[in-house]
């Protein structure tokens, strides 16, 4: 991540911060870009086993795709969020792109919820889709995304030191990334779950 990118994704950050402190030991179990057959069944199957519902910023051309693993997410209780339709960073174009694309998403998923691909949102581009989304990103990665084969223990232990009350948690559900998923979602769950955690929904 550049030094541009990166300054742009703390101040978004900042500015998209939850107003409420939360006092609870609650967590947000986060997964973006899917749906995809395989990985999406296999974290709804791991979520219902824990009783857990979580949010999934979803791209409009796997909806698309996919139609009925989207409706399952819903069916499940769980939330969903735009993730643009082809999952562009808002960096690297236009205003004008950057909205087109996320409002192409917008005629497959209802949701006032909105999450930039990468963080990729300009802060000049934040201000104005605030006015139609809460915008959300995180605080914490999986590392799910790793070209290489994760390290399991040292990623929940790396976890466990940087969560907190309200903390965000980002994963994903695309096949892409599935073998790291399958392997640190079930572990984060086990370590959150010891540490008094709950999980909930973004809105």
């Amino acid at each position: 991540m550049s030094i541009f990118s990166s300054l742009n994704f703390h101040v978004v950050k900042y500015l998209s911060r939850r107003k409420k402190v939360l006092q609870k030991k609650v967590l947000y179990l986060t997964f973006d870009d899917g749906p995809e057959p395989g990985i999406t069944e296999y974290v709804l199957k791991e979520l219902k086993q824990n009783n857990i519902k979580a949010t999934f910023f979803c791209c409009g051309v796997n909806i698309e795709k996919y139609p009925d693993l989207f409706e399952k997410l819903e069916q499940d209780g769980h939330t969903v969020g735009n993730h643009t339709f082809s999952h562009v960073n808002g960096l690297k174009i236009t205003y004008k792109d950057y909205v087109g694309d996320i409002s192409r998403c917008e005629k497959y998923i209802a949701s006032n919820i909105f999450r930039p691909p990468w963080g990729g949102v300009k802060v000049s581009q934040y201000f104005k889709l605030s006015k139609h989304y809460n915008i959300i990103l995180w605080d914490i990665v999986s590392n799910d995304t790793s070209r290489t084969q994760v390290n399991v223990n040292k990623e929940i232990e790396r976890m466990k030191r940087q969560i907190k009350p309200g903390s965000i948690v980002l994963f994903h559900f695309v096949n892409k990334h599935a073998e790291n998923t399958r392997k640190l979602l079930p572990a984060f769950i086990e370590m959150a779950v010891s540490q008094g955690y709950a999980f909930d929904i973004l809105k």
